[in-house]
């Protein structure tokens, strides 16, 4: 009879980690991305591609959404004058 209590309580705790590891998630998504739209501190930034953008913020970050291609030394990426301050992307 205790396998059966402690399988059972095995079962809820789990299924209730997983629901809020799931919640947690999509908060902290949903929440970088409101971070990253109030902001008024960037330079540069425009569409790269279709549905792609990216902006460099005085602290040093880079937040680039969307896929982008590959860039290399005869096509640089839009943000390379940026490269050298770059701390986070």
């Amino acid at each position: 009879m205790k396998s059966t209590k402690t399988s059972h309580l095995k079962k809820t705790l789990s299924l209730v980690m997983a629901v809020l590891l799931t919640f947690g998630v999509f908060f902290n998504a949903a929440f970088v991305v409101n971070a990253a739209e109030e902001r008024n501190d960037s330079f540069g930034g425009a569409p790269v591609a279709s549905g792609s953008n990216w902006k460099y913020y005085s602290d040093g970050e880079l937040v680039i959404t969307g896929d982008i291609a590959d860039y290399t030394e005869e096509s640089p990426a839009p943000w390379h004058d940026y490269a050298e301050n770059i701390k986070t992307i």
